[in-house]
């Protein structure tokens, strides 16, 4: 019998969905705890695809493919911009909202025109995985993945999850009602590849006035603090990981 995934897993394809449907939500905690406990028939179709593809298919370019087989119509991505999609989940070194130069996924996409790049970076654009920016010369000068790049592919691409992930650093956090990020990447034993995408889930929920605002290159945020409601809010979170899911 196939081990069905966390519950929290079902907003492995969240804020694709929210971008496709045009939702706006009111809050970000609101909305993110509602996706976790009210799955789309979409999201229960990523719940049922992930089980399979997990047991059939431990081959990195056959997960990609499947992915793009299932969900390319959905989510309306060419097969450029799957691979380029990919491709730029591979390449983060440190899964930050990191510009990346158009001269360098060229390098890299050698057999592909510069519009085809283009356009393929402009698909990840109109679904909110990613930024352009652009000058007189340059229609597309940079490229900059979005976390939302991240919590969708990084379970494919590289087997890790940052929903679990934002799971285990949210029962973190509630110990000592917050954390200062170094000590939390040394009690996890995460790279900062794996800690950054998980740790912007869980900064999601948290309102800007407790999260560390200092200018670095490593994290998402040094640290947060919490107040009640955002303790409930994480309370709820893990408390939802430990329900099987209703599909």
């Amino acid at each position: 019998m196939a081990i069905q995934p966390p519950l929290d897993d079902r907003s492995v394809l969240r804020a694709s969905l929210e971008a496709l449907a045009q939702f706006h939500p009111v809050s970000a905690a609101l909305s993110r705890l509602y996706q976790t406990t009210h799955p789309s028939q979409f999201e229960q179709r990523v719940i049922a695809w992930r089980v399979e593809i997990t047991d059939a298919a431990n081959d990195l370019e056959e997960r990609v493919a499947q992915l793009e087989r299932d969900f390319q119509p959905s989510l309306n991505l060419s097969p450029l911009g799957v691979d380029l999609a990919t491709w730029l989940v591979k390449t983060s070194p440190k899964g930050l909202t990191e510009g990346v130069d158009f001269e360098a996924i060229q390098t890299a996409f050698l057999n592909a025109k510069a519009r085809d790049l283009q356009d393929a970076a402009a698909e990840l654009k109109l679904l909110g995985l990613a930024e352009i920016s652009t000058d007189m010369e340059h229609p597309v000068r940079q490229v900059t993945p979005r976390y939302e790049l991240f919590w969708l592919f990084d379970p494919v691409v590289l087997g890790t999850s940052p929903q679990d992930d934002a799971v285990e650093i949210a029962r973190f956090a509630l110990k000592d009602d917050g954390c200062h990020v170094p000590e939390l990447e040394t009690a996890m034993g995460w790279d900062k590849r794996r800690l950054n995408p998980a740790l912007a889930l869980v900064v999601d929920l948290i309102g800007e006035g407790r999260v560390r605002q200092v200018i670095q290159a490593d994290y998402v945020t040094l640290g947060f603090s919490m107040s009640p409601e955002e303790r409930v809010a994480l309370r709820r979170l893990v408390a939802a990981a430990r329900r099987p899911p209703d599909v």
